[in-house]
């Protein structure tokens, strides 16, 4: 019984030596996506982990120093970009809640005028699209409930005012 016992303990070693420990060492070389717990991560081909811009597929990704696969809104050299939940970058329009945004094909989303073929919209320095009636450099607009843009609003006129440090525009 003992020989029995000791011919399977052996057995079973030497299997587990063999093929156990041959699959953890190669798939930790793979270049590819894995994930760990809620958290993905690309691992490229010299094993190190991505960083920063990834373009996998045709999609293009952000990872953070860590190697952690990033989502929602990310701020990178000072342009934001939106990243879905399964991490690819939104280009176009964006709704997130109840305000929308534009970003550019590289990613980038829009501040100031944005024409798009006839139709010019207006997004703040937040990237807000705006509605309804707007003043810009001095000047009222008007936008319909879309973001579209319909005009001046010629019958009022507004300056900027400075009280201390603050600005405002008084409109008549």
């Amino acid at each position: 019984m003992k020989t029995k016992l000791k011919t399977i303990i052996s057995v079973t070693l030497l299997l587990v030596l063999l093929f156990g420990m041959a699959v953890p060492i190669a798939s930790a070389r793979t270049q590819g996506w894995f994930q760990q717990g809620k958290t993905w991560y690309y691992r490229q081909s010299d094993g190190s982990l991505a960083s920063g811009w990834l373009q996998d597929g045709g999609t293009w990704y952000y990872f953070r120093s860590n190697g952690a696969m990033a989502t929602g809104w990310i701020q990178d050299s000072g342009t934001w970009y939106y990243l879905r939940s399964n991490g690819t970058m939104v280009t176009g329009w964006l709704n997130d809640g109840y305000v929308w945004y534009y970003l550019h094909p590289s990613g980038a989303m829009a501040t100031g005028w944005l024409q798009e073929g006839t139709t010019r919209y207006y997004l703040r320095s937040s990237g807000i699209m705006v509605t309804g009636t707007n003043t810009i450099d001095g000047v009222r607009h008007s936008f319909s409930s879309s973001g579209v843009w319909l005009g001046q609003s010629t019958a009022v006129k507004c300056v900027l005012v400075t009280v201390g440090s603050a600005q405002y525009y008084v409109c008549n």
